[in-house]
């Protein structure tokens, strides 16, 4: 189950709906929220900075810590959220704040790392790369938050489905969504004529052994992609009124950097959903 939710705050506009999502998470599961902001180490970043540069910096790193607390009080006076003491452990629905010096990306990898889920904001600057990051690092399912907040997440869920790994692995992690949800849906995509057969069979499986959890899932075969494999299931999600989906993420390491697929970062890109993957 999920019962801690991270969500690392840049500062930026972001935030608000990224939060959102993390609050409607946590009240649906009962769970509780990390949140984490990151003021830059200016003192070993910016050694060869000039002191006129390092001072913009600087202040630049304040305003944003400003506007991640304040987007962190006031999600909280709105939703009635406790919040407590870094360190303190409470049940039920809740709140706490970290704030740091470092670099960013590590903190949000280690903190990733100590709770069930990760949310993270739809944001230019931080995708692909950064989010990317921190799906191959943390070993934790992650859900990137839609642009705009969303009144629900889960109630109606899609899973992009193949018989691959990725796949298997991220239809595993989201079983406390499926659990809780009205209706799911599994999309597979036929990418040629001759596969028809094996996806149908694939999908009529995995639709008997959730049945055995209790999930009536409904299954569809995408036969035509007119323009990318990611546009046909969003295009099927959006259709069917879902408001999450489900999707392995594709990707491997090269040299310590990390490179997603082209599907996984369409989804990331273009998906106007809560996206919640799992590497």
């Amino acid at each position: 189950m999920v019962k801690s939710i991270f969500v690392p705050l840049t500062g930026f506009d972001s935030d608000y709906p990224a939060l959102e999502a993390a609050m409607t998470l946590a009240k649906n599961f009962v769970a509780r929220i990390e949140c984490l902001h990151v003021r830059l180490d200016t003192e070993n970043a910016l050694v060869l900075m000039t002191r006129e540069s390092s001072w913009k910096i600087e202040r630049e790193e304040g305003q944003l810590s400003q506007k991640a607390r304040a987007v962190f009080e006031d999600a909280g006076k709105r939703h009635d959220f406790p919040a407590d003491e870094v360190g303190a452990v409470l049940k039920g629905v809740g709140m706490k704040w970290h704030e740091v010096e470092g670099f960013p990306l590590p903190e949000a990898v280690y903190h990733g790392r100590m709770n069930d889920l990760v949310v993270v904001a739809r944001d230019p600057r931080l995708l692909p790369e950064r989010v990317a990051e921190i799906v191959m690092r943390t070993g934790r399912p992650v859900l990137v938050a839609p642009a705009k907040p969303s009144p629900t997440i889960g109630e109606t869920i899609a899973v992009a489905w193949k018989d691959t790994p990725e796949s298997a692995r991220a239809l595993t992690v989201a079983m406390p969504f499926l659990l809780k949800a009205k209706k799911a849906l599994l999309i597979a995509v036929q990418e040629d004529p001759e596969s028809e057969r094996n996806v149908r069979q694939s999908l009529e499986e995995l639709r008997a052994r959730l049945r055995l959890h209790g999930i009536n899932a409904e299954t569809l075969i995408v036969t035509e992609v007119p323009v990318s494999t990611s546009e046909s299931i969003l295009t099927a999600a959006y259709n069917h009124g879902c408001d999450l989906l489900v999707m392995g993420a594709y990707g491997h390491s090269r040299l310590r950097e990390y490179v997603f697929g082209g599907v996984t970062q369409d989804m990331f890109i273009e998906c106007a959903l809560p996206l919640l993957v799992f590497h």
